[in-house]
């Protein structure tokens, strides 16, 4: 019982912790180039999933899994978009619409086949959407620090690609083993320490992120 309260404190810790990237992103909103609006955009919509996640709660008194897959579909377009921008070789962009467009028929798969309307959470979509993100973040990465070597970098898009890679990779991760975990309905334990383990690194990069909008609210747009 102990366990279960200390990760609902978790959750609502990282839920309430969205809210710092949106306030300075809107604060900061005319100073963004089009690919840290488009960040600032991401954390907006998730904010306001959440919001209404809250909502349903409060007032039918249980929670719309419906909601996870506009989640998923936020992760799908904003994050792919962000990368359209930040990606300097068309080909990297080709792959990045190959993949977005490989995530986006994973949820449409989810969605008909095989978690349907059914009170219940995505877990084929957000692995694979998932994994498609942290591909493109460490392709991104890797052409950042090779392909401009002796050129400046914008650290901040670096943050960027990190805060992605990390959140994504632990998610693809989490979605695997929370449904197989779940199905098996004998782990409780380990449920729960793996819901903690991933909030905390979500926590990590909700603190980047809101890092990254005061650095562009108060500096420069490089560190």
């Amino acid at each position: 019982m102990e366990q279960l309260n200390f990760r609902n404190i978790i959750y609502e810790i990282t839920d309430l912790l969205y809210f710092a990237p949106v306030i300075l992103a809107m604060v900061t909103w005319k100073k963004l180039v089009v690919e840290q609006k488009w960040f600032a955009i991401y954390f907006v919509l998730y904010t306001s999933i959440t919001i209404l996640q809250y909502v349903v709660l409060i007032f039918y008194n249980s929670s719309n899994s419906f909601c996870f897959f506009i989640y998923s579909f936020v992760d799908c377009f904003c994050v792919f978009q962000i990368y359209k921008y930040l990606f300097q070789k068309q080909v990297y962009k080709k792959i990045t619409f190959v993949l977005f467009a490989i995530g986006f028929c994973s949820l449409l798969i989810d969605l008909f086949w095989f978690t349907g309307f059914k009170n219940d959470e995505n877990y084929f979509s957000e692995v694979v959407i998932s994994t498609c993100i942290f591909i493109v973040s460490v392709v991104y990465l890797a052409e950042t620090f090779t392909d401009n070597i002796n050129k400046n970098i914008n650290e901040l898009n670096v943050l960027i690609g990190i805060c992605f890679m990390v959140k994504y990779f632990l998610k693809a991760i989490f979605s695997f083993f929370h449904k197989y975990l779940f199905e098996t309905q004998v782990n409780f334990y380990l449920i729960v320490q793996l819901d903690n383990f991933y909030n905390f690194f979500i926590l990590v990069t909700l603190l980047i992120s809101t890092f990254i909008f005061y650095r562009l609210k108060f500096h420069s747009n490089k560190l």
